[in-house]
């Protein structure tokens, strides 16, 4: 692990395709003396810090670039990157944090200061940290998981009703149920509620097809080791 002085900066990488990230946030990161934004149109200099706040450019072209190019990253955000294999590609390229949406500033400043110092994974309260980023056992039906799935990956409700080819008041009550079973009351909430679940292990469905199964499976959580 690359150790940090003062004076050097740290890498952060933060994948946003939809646009969650907190536009205070975005701006204050963007306008912080630490940072450097880079986008998908420049050419990254690996010496300097990195901000990437929604590139156009694919996530995963987006990490097979900056991970063959950078050797230690001390830290990693990832707001919205729903593949699991391309958060364990991330680890194995040696990065070695990550934070999912809804973080505010004064929850995120502590940990870019650990970051400079040599990462998250020097936090002694990482695990407790990455914990409380998890929210209770996911239980949804394949139906559900499929709808909730293609909408937060940003599908429209009639792309989801013509993918799994059902109506499109049948995705709007899916939705609504998801929204019901994990506690939120709309569904950009869900979205952003799902995707602090896109480092989990992949889920068992239900055997059943119906969309008002209600079945439940669960998800292990993907946690950062102490």
């Amino acid at each position: 692990m690359t150790t940090h002085t003062s004076n050097q900066r740290s890498y952060l990488i933060i994948l946003d395709p939809h646009q969650l990230l907190p536009g205070e946030l975005r701006t204050h990161l963007q306008t912080s003396r630490r940072w450097n934004v880079i986008n998908n149109k420049t050419r990254h200099d690996p010496s300097a810090a990195l901000l990437v706040v929604a590139a156009q450019e694919t996530p995963s072209l987006q990490m097979h670039r900056f991970f063959t190019s950078v050797a230690s990253i001390p830290m990693v955000i990832f707001d919205t990157a729903p593949a699991l294999n391309r958060q364990m590609n991330a680890f194995h390229a040696g990065a070695n944090g990550y934070i999912m949406p809804g973080i505010t500033i004064p929850e995120l400043l502590p940990l870019l200061d650990i970051a400079v110092q040599g990462g998250f994974a020097t936090c002694v309260r990482s695990h407790q940290l990455a914990q409380s980023m998890l929210r209770g056992p996911l239980e949804f039906s394949k139906r559900e998981q499929e709808v909730v799935t293609l909408y937060s990956l940003g599908a429209s409700e009639s792309a989801v009703a013509e993918e799994l080819n059902i109506s499109i008041k049948a995705v709007q009550d899916t939705l609504s149920r998801a929204c019901r079973k994990v506690g939120v009351n709309s569904p950009v909430s869900l979205v952003m509620w799902w995707t602090r679940w896109s480092l989990a292990d992949p889920i068992p469905f239900a055997d059943e097809e119906d969309e008002e199964d209600e079945v439940p499976t669960i998800a292990t959580p993907y946690v950062l080791s102490a």
